[in-house]
């Protein structure tokens, strides 16, 4: 299992994307709005390889956590353990 992107609530999306792409360098992948994340930015210091590492929400309430599995076996495994330590 590896983390393939994080999602994060964004107060001024503008500011924060800038703040990603100037400073640390990551690249703007697409802007996307939905109902449950508002409007929001994909950002990539890989795009080739992972399109999206990094997503800027403005829906304040949002938040998300991807993981990446080789299997479906794999993500059985993972969820019963995980539902063992709830």
């Amino acid at each position: 299992m590896k983390l393939a992107h994080v999602g994060l609530p964004a107060r001024d999306l503008g500011a924060l994307t800038a703040f990603y792409t100037e400073f640390l360098g990551l690249k703007r992948v697409a802007q996307v709005t939905t109902d449950e994340t508002g409007d929001m930015v994909l950002l990539s210091g890989r795009p080739h390889e992972q399109p999206q590492e990094l997503a800027l929400l403005t829906n304040p309430e949002a938040r998300h956590i991807a993981f990446e599995v080789e299997t479906l076996a794999q993500l059985r495994d993972i969820h019963a353990g995980a539902a063992s330590h709830v």
